[in-house]
């Protein structure tokens, strides 16, 4: 068996799709990911084991997509490849950026801003969350407004663990929590919160149905399909205010409803604030005991 054969499953989607594109290559196991730019769309080669099956990859992505509302039609095959290939390719396509007001998101090889007042370091890894997608960057701008009215904060699916970091960064003194069904994703954080000298996380593996401590301020930045099986859960860690994204405009309206219409308190949220990104949404939830 030649140690550098590997199967591959090569996808071409829209620049908006790539981050969920490649959680879900990780979470099926890929031990390496490449993304080259092909004009408006992105090529992801992502690889695995040989020993894999090539049908049950190939099914099990085309599952997942349609989940996170993605409609990709992949290709499986066996190619023979240089891992040392994969990292340097992910690194050049990989570089610093700005988001909202106040931050700088980049990887541990290049250097942080001058001028922006926080910096986070976040290397591409095995869970969703660099901060280039839109739907992280549109919960770190409402992140932004809504820390400072906060005494606990709680970040449901971490992933990379960014928004757990960057609400410490915010606010030194903010009880916060963070957890993920993911327990690579769980590792990954781990790291990165450590990278970033960020202390006091409580950092565990969990569902939100298994949580019972409430927070201030919730915020969930997880696939559509996901928020349909687990909304009540979610909305029920809130005790003030809720930030919810990770799903497309045209999906928005749905997800809305879910949350205002919970079986068990219906009408107990209320949609305090809507933004989009390139066809992402991201919206803020208040309790209505909270409005003034």
């Amino acid at each position: 068996m030649n140690p550098n054969e590997f199967i591959c499953l090569e996808v071409t989607i829209a620049p908006a799709e790539t981050d969920a594109c490649v959680e879900i290559l990780w979470g099926l196991g890929t031990i390496g990911v490449e993304e080259i730019g092909q004009g408006d769309k992105v090529r992801i080669k992502a690889f695995f084991a040989s020993h894999e099956s090539e049908v049950g990859l190939r099914e099990g992505f085309v599952k997942a997509s349609r989940s996170a509302g993605m409609s990709a039609d992949p290709t499986v095959f066996r190619e023979l490849s240089d891992p040392g290939d994969w990292i340097e390719n992910y690194k050049k396509n990989f570089h610093g950026f700005s988001v909202g007001q106040r931050f700088y998101v980049h990887p541990s090889w290049e250097e942080g801003s001058a001028t922006r007042p926080i910096n986070l370091v976040i290397d591409p890894g095995h869970a969703f969350g660099t901060g280039t997608h839109e739907s992280t960057q549109l919960c770190l701008t409402m992140m932004e407004e809504a820390i400072p009215e906060a005494t606990s904060f709680l970040d449901v699916g971490t992933g990379s663990g960014i928004l757990a970091i960057a609400a410490r960064r915010l606010s030194p003194q903010l009880r916060i929590a963070a957890f993920d069904v993911d327990f690579q994703a769980i590792e990954m954080a781990r790291e990165n919160i450590t990278k970033n000298l960020s202390d006091r996380l409580l950092l565990f593996a969990g569902t939100p149905e298994a949580v019972k401590q409430h927070f201030d301020l919730v915020v969930a930045n997880l696939a559509f399909g996901i928020f349909q099986r687990t909304a009540p859960a979610v909305a029920n860690l809130a005790e003030r205010q809720l930030i919810v994204s990770g799903f497309t405009t045209d999906q928005a309206e749905i997800i809305r409803d879910l949350f205002l219409t919970l079986p068990e308190h219906p009408g107990a949220l209320a949609l305090a604030q809507t933004r989009e990104d390139n066809g992402w949404v991201c919206m803020k939830f208040s309790r209505r005991n909270q409005l003034s």
